[in-house]
């Protein structure tokens, strides 16, 4: 071998060292780049999917907020056509002396209009003489912890004995009279009662007409638009900006990625290229 070609081999050998130190860094940098752009690729599709989250918040609030407010006004549900509960409700005006009024019906009874009006039951015991006078008791009862539903169905039968002998929340006087007010032939338990209640077991479901659905279908999706869209246009600027800061920081990544290959295939393609040259 001539002095030339082991000149020309030692300089082969000493740039095909340097070149494997070169391929050791470029593999580095490579592997860098590599978890670098993974890393990129997610901390992208994250982020717009948060950022796009929170710019639609406003219209799962609204969404949420109309829609419950409706309901829990008697409403409805948007596209949906709702079934009403509507319980036996009844009133009662009753006078064992000179009249009675009654109605049964059944009717919804939303929380915020849920209330009746106040029940009471006033009873009268017969006239009795004693001692040159007339006497009678009045008792005027208080409904807290009775069955209403009871007591209604009592006085329309005119149960007066399960009244007296099972009501004992009242307050009692006894009424005196010089002179007789009654006849003998009506000398009786008299009642007066004024009851209106609402018994829940006994309901019945009724469909939501298709006009008050179409109507609260619209009212909703009007509401739910103008408010979604008015916050939506409040946020789209920075959400655009940060869209496409966070594509940028990507592609930056995809950059860094493509030329740190790019450099360590040309290394290595010089590697191969030198090693053939110093086996010949």
């Amino acid at each position: 071998m001539s002095k030339y070609r082991k000149k020309q081999r030692k300089s082969d050998l000493k740039k095909l060292e340097e070149l494997e130190h070169e391929k050791v860094s470029c593999e580095e940098e490579y592997i860098l780049a590599k978890d670098a752009l993974f890393k990129s690729y997610h901390i992208r599709n994250l982020s717009i999917c948060k950022r796009t989250i929170r710019l639609l918040l406003p219209v799962f609030i609204t969404s949420g907020l109309t829609i419950g407010g409706f309901k829990l006004f008697g409403g409805g549900y948007p596209f949906y056509q709702d079934q009403n509960k509507k319980y036996k409700t009844y009133n009662l005006d009753y006078k064992s002396s000179s009249y009675s009024e009654l109605e049964e019906s059944y009717k919804k009874a939303p929380w915020y209009d849920y209330q009746l009006p106040d029940s009471n039951l006033t009873i009268y015991t017969p006239w009795e003489e004693k001692e040159g006078s007339y006497v009678r008791t009045k008792r005027e009862y208080e409904f807290s912890g009775y069955d209403l539903l009871e007591v209604y169905n009592a006085v329309i039968n005119e149960d007066y004995d399960y009244l007296i002998e099972s009501l004992s929340n009242y307050t009692e006087e006894v009424q005196k009279s010089n002179t007789k007010l009654f006849d003998d032939e009506n000398n009786k338990v008299t009642v007066d009662a004024s009851i209106h209640g609402r018994d829940k077991s006994d309901y019945i479901l009724t469909p939501e007409s298709n006009s008050k659905n179409l109507v609260v279908t619209i009212l909703e999706l009007i509401i739910i638009m103008f408010i979604s869209c008015f916050a939506i246009e409040e946020n789209l600027s920075g959400y655009k900006e940060a869209i496409k800061n966070c594509i940028e920081a990507n592609k930056n990544s995809k950059k860094r990625y493509d030329l740190s290959r790019e450099k360590l295939i040309d290394v290595e393609n010089k590697i191969l290229i030198l090693r053939n040259k110093v086996k010949r």
